[in-house]
C-alpha cells in the first residue's frame, strides 16, 4: 500500500502542476526581482524578452507578407494595406499591427526544413534546425543562467515544455494556473482567501508528514511544496496577476477577450521583471476555412498585440525588452480547397524592440511568398542574435550532457546590439 500522506501530497502537487514549476534547486536570485522582499541579485542586467507564439502556423500571406499582385488563388480574400512604415503592406485584417510597423523589423528571411507540426514546434520553441529533445528552449537558458531560485520565465496559455536536458526546474512557470485563474476571475474576493486557502492545505500536509517518512521522492515533493508557498505569498505573484485595476480605456485597447486579458498579464509579468514571456495562441493551422476563422480570430490578437507595443514604448520599456511575433512555419502560397498547407521555407517573425531597427523589412518571399530569396537565415541566427543581445552564455556545457549549449548560428548583422 502506497503511504497515505505522499500519495495525498502527489495529488495535491500534480493539481499545482499548472501553477509553478518546481524551482526546488538552491540558486541565487538575480535580475531585480524582489519576489518575497528579498533581491540578492548578482546580475543588473534588465533584458526581457516576451514572444507571442502563432501555434499551429501563421499564414504569411494572410498577415505580414500579403501578395496583392499575385494570382487570387494566391493572394487569397484579403486585400493589403499600407502600415506606418514607408513601403511596408499588411493584411488588411491586421490594422491594429500596421499601426505600430515603424516600430518593428518584419522578418522574412527565416527559413527551415521541417514540415510537420512536432518537429517544426521544436525547432522555432528552441530556434535550432536540429533541435533534439535535449535542446532546451530560450527560455529555458534564460531561467538556468539567470541562476535564480524563483521564476523569470513564465508562461500564459502554455503547456508545452521544451527545457530539454535542464529538466523540469527550468520549463516555464504558469501564470494562470488554477490559483491564477481564479484570482484574475476575482473568485478570491480580492482578499488573498483563494492563496490562504492553498498555503494552509500545504501546511496540513507538511505536519502530517513524519521524518521517517521523507525518503527522497518526498523530500523532492516537500522542496517544491515549499517552492510553491514562496510564489503564492509572494506580492510579486499576486500584482502579477492584478488586472482590476486597469482602467475601461485599457481593457478596451486590450479588447475584452481572452487574449486581451493574457496580453495585459504578459504586460504585468514586464512590470515585474519577468525576464521572458511566452504567450502562446493556438489555432492557426488553417487548412480548410481559412478565410472565415481568420475574421474570426485575428482580431483580437491585432488589437492586443499592438496596444501592448504601445504600452511598453510609451513608458520607455520597449528599449529594454524584445517583442516577438513568431509562428512555427508558414502557409503554402497556393490555396487548397479553402486553405492553406504547410510551408517552412518562408514565415513571417515580427521583432520589435531593443536593438531591432524600427520601421524594417529584413528579407523578401518573392512574388508568390512560397520562399526567402534574396537573404536566407536559419532560426539559429535568430537565436544567436537574441543570446548576443541578452549577454547569454553559450560556448559551455549542458548539465549531466556531452554536448555544449551553443547555436549553430551566426548573429543577424541588422540585429546586432549596439
Amino acid at each position: 500500500m502506497p503511504n497515505a500522506c505522499l500519495t495525498t501530497r502527489r495529488t495535491f502537487m500534480t493539481q499545482f502542476a499548472a501553477i509553478a514549476s518546481p524551482f526546488s534547486c538552491v540558486q541565487i536570485a538575480n535580475g531585480g526581482v524582489a519576489w518575497n522582499g528579498q533581491d540578492d541579485s548578482r546580475n543588473d542586467n534588465q533584458r526581457k524578452i516576451v514572444c507571442f507564439f502563432m501555434d499551429g502556423g501563421l499564414s504569411q500571406i494572410d498577415s505580414f507578407d500579403p501578395k496583392p499582385d499575385a494570382p487570387a488563388r494566391i493572394r487569397g480574400e484579403f486585400g493589403a494595406i499600407n502600415t506606418s512604415a514607408k513601403g511596408v503592406y499588411f493584411s488588411e485584417i491586421w490594422p491594429r499591427l500596421a499601426s505600430v510597423a515603424d516600430r518593428m523589423t518584419v522578418i522574412r528571411s527565416i527559413r527551415h526544413r521541417h514540415n510537420e507540426h512536432g518537429f517544426a514546434l521544436r525547432c522555432m520553441r528552441t530556434l535550432q534546425n536540429n533541435a533534439g529533445r535535449q535542446t532546451p528552449s530560450l527560455g529555458s537558458v534564460v531561467q538556468w543562467q539567470s541562476q535564480s531560485a524563483m521564476p523569470v520565465y513564465v508562461g500564459l496559455n502554455d503547456a508545452l515544455d521544451y527545457s530539454g536536458a535542464l529538466g523540469a526546474n527550468f520549463r516555464p512557470f504558469s501564470l494562470q494556473g488554477p490559483v491564477g485563474k481564479r484570482i484574475t476571475a476575482g473568485r478570491s474576493n480580492g482578499n488573498g482567501s483563494e492563496i490562504n486557502a492553498r498555503l494552509n492545505l500545504l501546511s496540513q500536509l507538511e505536519t502530517a508528514s513524519t521524518v521517517a517518512q521523507r525518503d527522497i521522492r518526498s523530500q523532492t515533493l516537500i522542496q517544491q511544496q515549499e517552492r510553491i508557498g514562496e510564489i503564492l505569498r509572494s506580492p510579486v505573484f499576486q500584482r502579477m496577476l492584478n488586472i482590476s485595476s486597469v482602467s475601461a480605456e485599457t481593457k478596451t485597447r486590450y479588447g475584452a477577450t481572452s487574449i486581451g486579458e493574457q496580453v495585459l498579464l504578459a504586460r504585468n509579468a514586464v512590470n515585474e521583471g519577468m525576464k521572458f514571456t511566452i504567450v502562446n495562441i493556438p489555432g492557426w493551422d488553417m487548412h480548410t476555412n481559412l478565410f472565415a476563422q481568420c475574421r474570426q480570430k485575428v482580431a483580437a490578437v491585432d488589437s492586443a498585440i499592438a496596444a501592448f507595443v504601445e504600452d511598453l514604448d510609451a513608458c520607455g520599456q520597449l528599449e529594454s525588452t524584445i517583442v516577438l511575433v513568431m509562428t512555427e512555419f508558414g502557409r503554402s502560397p497556393v490555396i487548397e480547397g479553402t486553405g492553406r498547407g504547410h510551408c517552412p521555407q518562408a514565415m513571417s517573425v515580427l521583432a520589435m524592440g531593443g536593438p531591432v531597427p524600427r520601421g524594417h523589412v529584413l528579407g523578401d518571399t518573392g512574388p508568390n511568398g512560397n520562399e526567402s530569396i534574396d537573404i536566407r537565415h536559419e532560426p539559429d541566427d535568430l537565436l544567436a542574435s537574441l543570446y548576443k543581445w541578452l549577454q547569454l552564455e553559450w560556448e559551455i556545457m549542458l548539465p549531466g550532457e556531452n554536448a555544449r549549449l551553443n547555436t549553430a548560428g551566426t548573429v543577424i548583422s541588422e540585429l546586432e546590439p549596439g
